[in-house]
């Protein structure tokens, strides 16, 4: 009696994974350029904006070289090895604090710029004392919310680290990880997209308010 065949189907996960790591091969060869155009536009900017921005690329390469470390790992080191399917890979395990650090990393500069764009703009209109003023009142005004932004940032990433500790140090199945951390995900996500939606209309608002003094800039 022969045996039977087991089939896995690994399409939606493993297929879905490598669907994944293709995009975000994509994406990652624009945020190249765009680090490429930074540099050789804005060569004279702060120290700290530079290295912040080498900071993001490099965390934003290895958050890439773990997701196909993993890739590499399930469907080309363990080859026809089903039972590997049911472990998470060391990298797969440190991919969640990496891609939290991006966010938190990019969204506490946004909340810096939420809280001192008033004094930009006041900076531009100084000719103009009214403008001025009604500048720096609105960035009064807007350093709670730059406080909020920083503190619910924490919050992601902290969900992100727990992520990682978790994987390294409870054992069990993909699914029983997934399951234990799926309160986590959901969470972690919610607030960035949250995070991400106030940052955008709260920048944009800025803008729209003090469309007055940009008549007064700089070409």
């Amino acid at each position: 009696m022969s045996a039977i065949p087991v089939v896995i189907d690994i399409r939606p996960t493993i297929g879905a994974l490598f669907c994944g790591v293709i995009a975000a091969s994509v994406f990652y060869g624009v945020t190249i350029l765009q680090t490429i155009f930074y540099f050789q536009t804005y060569p004279n900017d702060k120290t700290f904006l530079r290295i912040m921005v080498l900071v993001v690329w490099a965390l934003d390469t290895l958050d890439l070289l773990l997701v196909v470390n993993g890739l590499w790992t399930w469907s080309i080191a363990n080859f026809a090895n089903p039972l590997a399917l049911l472990e998470l890979p060391w990298s797969i395990k440190t991919e969640p604090v990496v891609t939290a650090t991006i966010s938190t990393t990019v969204q506490l500069f946004m909340a810096y710029r939420i809280r001192t764009s008033g004094y930009f703009l006041s900076s531009a209109t100084s000719m103009y004392t009214d403008d001025r003023t009604a500048f720096l009142k609105v960035n009064q005004r807007l350093t709670p919310i730059a406080a909020i932004v920083g503190v619910v940032t924490f919050f992601s990433w902290a969900l992100g680290l727990y992520a990682t500790i978790h994987g390294f140090t409870t054992g069990g199945s993909v699914e029983d990880v997934d399951q234990a951390l799926r309160w986590a995900d959901i969470g972690a996500n919610v607030s960035a997209a949250a995070l991400d939606v106030t940052i955008t209309i709260t920048l944009c608002l800025q803008l729209y308010f003090s469309n007055q003094g940009f008549e007064t800039f700089p070409r």
